[in-house]
């Protein structure tokens, strides 16, 4: 998954006054903070969502290895219970 600092482009056009002129530049610096704090945001929900799907994905792991397990216990009863 990109980077949320990808789409912004970094902000560089918020301080150029042919952008926002040069009365909008403290308007400019009220936005460029918040971009920065959005783009802070992303990236630590980003970054959970990452370690989450990573937790699951060994979840499902162990489960697919304990049900193969499980899964040779049981051949290995009927193979016994045949030999009665």
């Amino acid at each position: 998954m990109p980077d949320a600092q990808d789409a912004g482009g970094g902000g560089e056009s918020l301080l150029n006054p042919d952008v926002f002129g040069v009365v909008g530049i403290l308007a400019a610096q009220t936005l460029r903070i918040w971009i920065n704090d959005a783009v802070d945001f992303v990236g630590k929900a980003k970054g959970a969502g990452e370690e989450m799907a990573s937790r699951f994905e060994e979840m499902r792991e162990a489960y697919v290895k304990g049900d193969q397990e499980a899964a040779m216990f049981d051949a290995i009863l009927k193979q016994l219970e045949g030999r009665k």
